[in-house]
This record gives C-alpha cells, structure tokens and sequence, in this order.
C-alpha cells in the first residue's frame, strides 16, 4: 500500500487580497474547512485522516464559533492541534487561520 502525507499550507479565508466574510469566525471557519476537505480528497483522504491541527485566531473569544464549526466536520476524529491567538493574519478581516497535516 503507497501512502502519502499531505502538508497544506495555512488557509486563511481569502480570495486573492479580499477576506471572505470579514471578521465573521463561524463563516470564515466554514470556507476554510471546505478547502481543506477539497485537498483531502483530492488526495483520497478524509478529516479522519488529519493527525495534527493548528489554528491562529485574531481573538480568543471566537474560540467557541471556531471549535463548533471545527468539531462538526472533524467529527470523532480528534488530531493533535494547537490554538494560537495571534494579533493579526494577512489580509484585514481575516480573523481565522488553519493548517492541517494529513
């Protein structure tokens, strides 16, 4: 059996240099977790498959917004991960960042 190791970059929800639902957590989280699953199963893989998750949040009290969304597409699958709050990402209104290994 080949296996493989996917390392995607950060993702951040952003179309070129616009934020996608500026400063709105759960929207923002919901966009980036739709492109994660979509490099996943480009390589035939699956958020069962992710063994590590680390997270940069622009304000911890969107941990709750973040961690419902988060929770419903890793489902029972629980991967190593951190959570950084950080003071700001790329683009202005961006205040969700995910980085995955699979």
């Amino acid at each position: 059996m080949n296996k493989i190791l996917v390392y995607p970059a950060g993702h951040a929800p952003s179309r070129g240099a616009y934020s996608v639902a500026p400063f709105d957590a759960t929207a923002q989280t919901e966009y980036i977790f739709g492109l994660i699953g979509e490099i996943l199963a480009a390589a035939g893989m699956g958020y069962g498959d992710v063994v590590r998750a680390q997270t940069y949040l622009t304000d911890m009290a969107d941990f709750p917004k973040f961690s419902a969304v988060r929770d419903r597409f890793f489902g029972d699958s629980k991967p190593a991960s951190t959570l950084l709050e950080v003071k700001g990402l790329a683009h202005v209104g961006c205040c969700v960042e995910v980085e995955v290994t699979a």
